[in-house]
């Protein structure tokens, strides 16, 4: 765990695009997702041919074939934020946001209260509502 000190300072992250400037769902085989059991997105706002509508796609998919679906992002520095996630969250089993990313859709963010469980797994009940 980090100290409170390091808690308030920011993260230097580097990034070039490379391959990830080219991605898009047309890369994706989506016959692949029945041997899946997770669906996971990590980097969103650094796949731009990918991001908002293409990724919607892969995780409606995924829920089609009962999978969980989850998606972890990274800071918008273009400040699209919630014009890029909003497609994908009916979609969604888990939103892994971090602080200061949840921080920034707060005010526009309502998860629906259902079971980010395939039917037949159980039932979690417990919805979150962003305050």
């Amino acid at each position: 765990m980090p100290c409170p000190d390091q808690l308030r300072r920011d993260r230097t992250f580097f990034y070039y695009g490379g391959a990830n400037d080219l991605f898009s769902l047309s890369d994706l085989d989506l016959a692949q997702l029945d041997s899946a059991s997770i669906v996971h997105v990590g980097g969103t706002y650094l796949l731009p041919r990918f991001d908002g509508e293409g990724a919607a796609r892969l995780f409606a998919e995924a829920r089609k074939r009962e999978k969980l679906t989850s998606m972890d992002v990274t800071w918008d520095t273009t400040g699209r934020w919630l014009t890029v996630i909003e497609p994908c969250l009916p979609y969604l089993s888990f939103f892994m946001p971090s602080i200061r990313e949840a921080e920034k859709n707060r005010r526009q963010l309502t998860f629906p209260r259902t079971s980010p469980l395939p039917p037949g797994e159980g039932r979690a009940d417990r919805g979150h509502q962003a305050r």
